[in-house]
């Protein structure tokens, strides 16, 4: 009678990680920033190289039964990319698609890469499905800063023209530039006339400012911005490409209704988003690539006012667009 051989112990499965993490903490991470766990768990299947079984219901990231991956969300490509960049940035060349060993490199415990080094951040931006194949999803986009630029004619220096004729240059900056700054109004206008910026000249500008706001000329104002009454979609601009001396860059500089603009739109994409993260975001859409305490004050003085106006909730530190 021979020996049964003793029973050897089961071994525990060891699953592949990204960036360093496991997939349970992507997972986690992905639910914070507004994925669902359908759209999680399609994106974990799609980039870890699991393809889909054909009558399985079950999900291979969680192995619940009950969960069903959505495979017609944009959220899988968007993963895939950010996969791209990653991976190999911080590997090099990885094993095939369909490989589920963790490859070189890639943490198989610890949550550390084998040479030592911590893994990377792990930041993964949501992106919503494509409505077909010719329109993307909404993406908070700003378009560069265009100053306005034409020529000035008149025979006088600023200050000496009619509060009227005035009026006409000022309200041709606001059509390019609104909502522009009274001071950057000036500054212009001196600039396309060849002119320094003299007290003179600002005093000229900001009663010709008052004169076409109060004229029914179609400009309105909020305090010193300036902007055309029927522009219904205030516009989002980086100034990333002005010098970093520029006046424009100043934070005083942002128009209040252009700061609104963004932090909606920014909430609207990014579902559930922190009130920094907000922040953050907006700074680099207007091109600032670090936020000091005077551009924080600014964003946060108009965050509180998208709160307190109702355009904005606020649940358990998250933000989200109002109901």
């Amino acid at each position: 009678m021979s020996e049964e051989s003793p029973s050897q112990p089961r071994q525990r499965r060891v699953y592949p990680k990204l960036w360093g993490y496991s997939v349970t903490r992507i997972s986690y991470r992905l639910g914070q920033l507004g994925w669902n766990t359908t759209e999680a768990h399609a994106a974990l299947q799609a980039i870890l190289g699991w393809p889909r079984r054909s009558g399985s219901a079950t999900c291979w990231p969680c192995r619940w039964e009950n969960c069903r991956p959505d495979w017609s969300s944009g959220a899988i490509e968007a993963a895939k990319l950010e996969w791209t960049r990653r991976g190999q940035a911080s590997t090099g060349p990885a094993g095939g698609a369909g490989d589920r060993r963790p490859q070189d490199g890639w943490a198989a415990d610890g949550g550390q890469e084998r040479n030592g080094a911590p893994p990377p951040p792990l930041e993964i931006a949501r992106q919503q499905a494509p409505a077909d194949d010719d329109k993307q999803g909404p993406v908070v986009a700003a378009q560069p800063y265009a100053v306005a630029s034409f020529r000035v004619t008149s025979g006088s220096s600023l200050q000496q023209l009619s509060r009227s004729e005035l009026g006409l240059l000022v309200k041709r900056v606001i059509e390019r530039e609104g909502p522009v700054h009274r001071e950057e109004v000036a500054r212009r206008l001196a600039q396309l006339a060849g002119q320094r910026l003299v007290q003179a000249v600002q005093t000229a500008v900001d009663g010709a400012l008052r004169h076409v706001a109060a004229n029914g000329s179609g400009v309105v104002c909020e305090g010193p911005f300036y902007y055309l009454s029927q522009q219904a979609d205030v516009p989002l601009r980086d100034r990333g490409q002005l010098e970093s001396s520029h006046p424009l860059r100043k934070p005083e500089m942002l128009p209040p209704a252009e700061i609104r603009k963004a932090l909606q739109a920014i909430v609207e994409v990014h579902l559930g988003v922190e009130r920094e993260e907000a922040v953050r975001e907006a700074s680099r859409l207007f091109g600032f690539k670090r936020i000091n305490g005077r551009l924080r004050e600014v964003l946060q003085e108009q965050l509180e006012e998208l709160l307190r106006s109702g355009r904005l909730d606020e649940r358990q530190g998250k933000l989200y667009a109002a109901r």
